[in-house]
């Protein structure tokens, strides 16, 4: 039996959920510690600890975000990248501290974070010898209460650390979530299907008639992923085009297409797409 472990909590449970889902597997969210659909089991784990369940065999693949595999050093395979859970994690100071870049920081100052190895490694880089104060939740707040004069954490937006008086001085990297495990299960059915629900995104499935004599003009115009299906129809002097575009590219088609003198423009979302 395969088995995926999933964040139990936090910014990448939900979507890691709806991904799950959306791909043909029927997961449950609730208080349960595992579940089972079919002959796969989804282990509902902390996230920062599914990075060493996967290297250690405990799960064959696991959902987390690029900051955590990085922290904890672990010897994974990144078989996926998901789009979802984006975010920076980032060195920030209070607006007032005098710090505005990484030049500023100097020796023996306090930086709070959850993320102590991948601070210490950043420091040690930019030659700098601090003292790292591991949190396990609001470190935006530690400069305020003088546990810390810096911080490392994650910020997406930049609103809770506007909130808070502090600024990015500099940024460690860039996650998002992932699916992790070995290379084997490259082609396995799941992250098939996995791939599958991510492609789709931002992708439209479109139906047009067209003129055949537009027809070499609109095959032309259409930027489709592949050679568009062309159909037959009843209707001799018109010929149906079906083919794949990018969401954003649909409203300026529809309007090119209806100067050639095509006629019923049907757009779909897709669900899934296999390349």
């Amino acid at each position: 039996m395969l088995k995926i472990a999933i964040p139990n909590k936090g910014r990448l449970s939900e979507p890691a959920l709806k991904l799950l889902n959306e791909a043909g597997l029927k997961v449950e969210s609730g208080r349960q510690l595992f579940c089972k659909c079919g002959d796969v089991e989804i282990l509902f784990v902390r996230a920062n600890d599914i990075p060493e369940y996967v290297q250690d065999g405990a799960a064959d693949l696991g959902i987390t975000g690029i900051d955590m595999v990085e922290e904890a050093g672990a010897r994974v395979d990144l078989l996926l990248k998901l789009g979802f859970g984006q975010s920076k994690l980032v060195v920030a100071a209070p607006e007032n501290s005098g710090i505005n870049s990484k030049k500023d920081i100097k020796n023996g100052v306090k930086v709070a974070t959850e993320f102590p190895n991948l601070t210490k490694k950043y420091f040690n880089k930019i030659g700098r010898k601090v003292r790292i104060v591991k949190v396990s939740g609001a470190t935006e707040i530690t400069p305020y209460l003088g546990v810390a004069d810096l911080i490392v954490d994650l910020s997406s937006t930049g609103t809770t650390l506007e909130l808070n008086n502090l600024i990015v001085i500099d940024t460690l990297l860039e996650t998002q979530a992932v699916l992790v495990g070995s290379r084997k299960y490259v082609k396995h059915s799941i992250v098939t299907s996995l791939k599958s629900v991510i492609d789709a995104k931002g992708m439209r499935y479109l139906m047009v008639n067209v003129p055949v004599k537009k027809l070499e003009m609109v095959k032309k115009t259409i930027p489709s992923m592949e050679s568009p299906t062309i159909i037959d129809l009843a209707e001799k002097d018109f010929k149906a085009v079906h083919t794949v575009v990018k969401s954003s590219q649909v409203y300026d088609l529809i309007y090119n297409l209806k100067k050639l003198g095509c006629k019923d423009i049907l757009v779909l979302s897709i669900e899934s797409l296999v390349k």
